[in-house]
């Protein structure tokens, strides 16, 4: 029997690891569902960078890092306070972190919402973020990235080394920067803002 594995990163593991059958591996990758991203025909805002994040927030301490480093973002560029959002759909945990700092007022929390509507989020926004998976778990790939890469927006992934960030090198969807150093996140905050405002393609 062949054994059935959804990600390349997984695979290598098992075979570094000595599991390999006689049949070998399987790979099939988890996806997304193309009818709810049926007859959307929308486009970001021409006026506002849209940062967007859907979903469950698994470490806490890296939204927080990502908080610390939006706003180190936002005192380089001021121009970001009234030109970029964070839109959040799910977890609502961003605005705690950011407390009454000065990226709260970027922050909106909708909550949960119906598949949909996530579907139509990405095709409304400029950059998604991706802050899973944690470092306890590098060869989970997040089922919201599939989403990202079939809305065709650039990702923005706070992530440790693992399957995931090997899915985004590979795609070239986007960037990879670690969960750990508020500094590196407000650089690439700061590159994807001015980036969007050169209207110069997004440096994957």
């Amino acid at each position: 029997r062949r054994v059935i594995l959804n990600t390349e990163a997984a695979r290598a593991a098992a075979e570094a690891a000595g599991l390999a059958t006689a049949a070998g591996f399987d790979v099939i990758t988890n996806g997304y569902d193309e009818a709810e991203f049926a007859g959307i025909d929308a486009a970001p805002p021409a006026d506002v960078f849209t940062m967007l994040y859907t979903g469950s927030v698994h470490e806490a301490s890296h939204i927080g890092n990502f908080i610390r480093g939006l706003e180190r973002a936002l005192q380089r560029i001021p121009e970001m306070g009234t030109r970029s959002r964070l839109v959040v759909l799910g977890d609502d945990r961003f605005l705690a972190q950011a407390a009454r700092g000065p990226a709260a007022a970027l922050i909106e929390e909708r909550g949960w919402v119906p598949r949909a509507e996530v579907a139509r989020a990405i095709a409304n926004a400029h950059a998604c973020l991706l802050f899973c998976p944690p470092r306890t778990t590098p060869l989970r790939v997040p089922s919201k990235l599939y989403e990202y890469l079939r809305g065709a927006r650039e990702i923005l992934a706070f992530v440790n080394e693992g399957a995931a960030a090997q899915v985004i090198r590979a795609a070239r969807a986007g960037t990879v920067t670690t969960p750990e150093d508020p500094e590196a996140i407000a650089r690439e905050v700061a590159r994807a803002f001015l980036a969007w405002r050169s209207g110069a393609a997004p440096d994957k």
